[in-house]
Order: C-alpha cells, then sequence, then structure tokens
C-alpha cells in the first residue's frame, strides 16, 4: 500500500509539475496584416522609441528673406519647407526675426 502512495504522489507532482512549465510558455505573437516587422528579433517591451533628428535648414534666413529687410513676412516664410509661420512668430508681431526661425527650424515641424 505504501509503495502504491508513494507511486501515486510521484505521478501526481510529476505532472503538476510538467502542467506549470507548459502554462508559462508564452506563444508568439501572431503577425497582423499592417503589423511592423521592421525589428522581428527585439521583443515589443524592449523597443526604444526613437526620436527624429532635428531638422536641418533647407533654406537660410538669408535666402527666405527675399527683400532683405531682416524679417520674414508670413508671404517670404510660405516658401520655406516645413517653416509654419504661426509657430514660429513667438513674439506675434507678424514677422520672424533670424532667432525666431533659427528656433522654429531646429525644432523642426509642428507635432501633433
Amino acid at each position: 500500500m505504501n509503495k502504491l502512495a508513494l507511486a501515486v504522489a510521484f505521478a501526481l507532482g510529476a505532472s503538476t509539475a510538467a502542467f506549470a512549465q507548459q502554462s508559462q510558455r508564452i506563444p508568439p505573437p501572431d503577425p497582423s496584416p499592417g503589423a511592423s516587422q521592421a525589428q522581428p528579433d527585439v521583443p515589443r517591451g524592449n523597443r526604444v522609441p526613437v526620436q527624429p533628428a532635428p531638422r536641418q535648414p533647407e533654406t537660410t534666413f538669408e535666402a527666405a528673406d527675399k527683400n532683405g529687410d531682416g524679417a520674414i513676412s508670413r508671404a517670404e516664410a510660405s516658401t520655406v519647407p516645413g517653416l509654419d509661420f504661426s509657430t514660429a512668430d513667438r513674439d506675434k508681431n507678424a514677422s520672424i526675426d533670424k532667432h525666431e526661425f533659427q528656433v522654429a527650424m531646429a525644432e523642426g515641424p509642428p507635432r501633433g
């Protein structure tokens, strides 16, 4: 009787351990259509967000200031790719000076 009880206890313990190991397995993610496959070897939780690099000025202040008055008007700003006049004109005086232009170009396009 003792041998039978010992065998049952052993079998029960072994099956419980096998079941516990099996339930801890995490199935691989099911790729859904449109999901990014850019980094298949990197688990989702360990991805590092990538910040966009500051935009390099494609246009200089001097080139944008078509009439050479030392300020960029709304019309002149419309020729500069990615420059948002309303955001760049920080002092709201209806023109962008060289400092405002440099700040706007370093920050890049508006996010939102």
